[in-house]
């Protein structure tokens, strides 16, 4: 898919979706399941609708940028595919009135691949080391009996400018961190928890004022 900013930028964005569909899956091993139908004709009253879907899929994206330097023109390729990688998945169950989804998400950011990515990104890499790297997660349910979402941000930076560690007194061997968040509604109850490096702390709704 192409997205046109301005006459000087566009992007790109590649996608590598898969689709799986289970019709009937609760149904296997039952050849007299008549109400099992994930699509129904208009005359069919039948309540039960039983199926299963998968998707999953990888996104990257490339930018071009024209530039105008010293009345040449020149156009710039910016590949974040190997800086920033996307993947997500969806699943959706449905059979009878019960129904379940499950979403999850993940974005993977290589600092040490800006070097390879424009030689304008130089700066950066005389900065942090090349293997710092930065990983976001989301996953997320629902059905009948609540929710539940939860969060995660990783890493570990290292940085090879003396300057810099001195200022920010950063360890010299790097630093790894942990965070994060989950928040689930069951019931009638609202739990949420925090994570940081390993050390967790959670907190429940009370059932009355005291």
């Amino acid at each position: 898919m192409g997205i046109k900013f301005s006459p000087k930028v566009k992007a790109t964005i590649n996608v590598d979706l898969s689709l799986i569909i289970d019709v009937a899956p609760n149904s296997r091993n039952n050849e007299t399941a008549p109400n099992s139908q994930a699509l129904k004709d208009n005359n069919d009253n039948s309540e039960n609708v039983d199926f299963e879907i998968l998707l999953s899929g990888e996104a990257g994206v490339v930018f071009e940028v024209v530039s105008s330097l010293g009345g040449r023109t020149e156009t710039h390729t910016v590949d974040l595919s190997g800086v920033i990688t996307v993947e997500a998945d969806m699943y959706l169950y449905v059979s009878g009135e019960d129904t379940k989804l499950m979403l999850a998400a993940s974005i993977n950011v290589m600092l040490g691949g800006i070097c390879g990515m424009t030689p304008y990104a130089a700066v950066i890499c005389e900065i942090f080391s090349g293997d710092s790297e930065l990983v976001g997660a989301i996953r997320s349910y629902a059905d009948k009996t609540g929710f539940g979402v939860q969060l995660e941000l990783s890493g570990y930076i290292g940085l090879k400018n003396d300057f810099m560690e001195d200022v920010l007194n950063w360890p010299s061997d790097g630093h790894s961190f942990s965070f994060g968040v989950t928040l689930a509604y069951r019931g009638s109850t609202i739990n949420a928890c925090v994570q940081v490096d390993g050390n967790e702390s959670c907190f429940h709704r009370c059932n009355s004022d005291r």
